[in-house]
């Protein structure tokens, strides 16, 4: 899975991260190498259909791809309830700017499928939302 495209669709629409980054932007969640707010792009899973015939005797098969966007907010000197907001805001923009958005190369829309805390610890909190799409591979 590319990542790019999705890094491109999240920076082109929302001003508020001050990174935006791909998987190796995540690795560097535990050394606090970035200044939140920040968003990271990860692939998660892929899953397939069976096989179907194509024209041709090429093989086709859709595969449904999840990936997860993290938002990673600063924790430390600010109420609970601003953090909370200021996550909500984050996350809602996230999902405006990314539900129903067709990755270049997918077959369907992307679907907002669910959201769950990813790690509260060392002044940030991590967000992990989890996104899907369906894209169809053809072997020759």
């Amino acid at each position: 899975m590319k990542v790019t495209p999705i890094v491109e669709r999240i920076e082109s629409g929302i001003r508020d991260f001050r990174k935006v980054d791909g998987l190796d932007g995540l690795a560097a969640l535990d050394d606090q190498s970035f200044v939140p707010p920040a968003v990271f792009v990860s692939p998660l899973a892929e899953s397939a259909q069976d096989n179907s015939r194509a024209g041709g005797g090429a093989t086709r098969q859709v595969v449904t791809v999840t990936f997860a966007i993290v938002v990673v907010i600063a924790g430390q000197a600010r109420h609970g309830v601003v953090v909370n907001e200021q996550l909500d805001d984050l996350t809602r923009a996230v999902k405006e700017r990314l539900r129903g958005w067709v990755v270049p190369g997918a077959s369907s829309e992307t679907i907002y499928r669910r959201g769950k805390l990813l790690r509260a610890a060392g002044g940030q909190i991590a967000w992990q939302m989890d996104f899907e799409y369906r894209q169809q591979e053809l072997s020759p």
